[in-house]
C-alpha cells in the first residue's frame, strides 16, 4: 500500500486533480474504517489481494 501511495502522490496528474479539487472545497471530511470479516459472508474479491 506504501509503495501504490508513494507513486500516486509522483504522478503529476494526480498531483493536478488534488489542487483542482482543494480549490473547490470538494472534501471537507473523510472517515475511513478497517472493516472485519465475518464467517457467515464471503470477502470480496478485492479485500483479500
Amino acid at each position: 500500500r506504501e509503495q501504490r501511495r508513494a507513486a500516486m502522490w509522483a504522478d503529476p496528474e494526480w498531483l493536478s486533480y488534488t489542487e483542482a479539487s482543494a480549490k473547490l472545497g470538494a472534501l471537507v471530511e473523510q472517515d475511513n474504517k478497517l472493516m472485519k470479516p465475518v464467517n457467515f459472508f464471503p470477502a470480496p474479491a478485492a479485500a483479500t489481494e
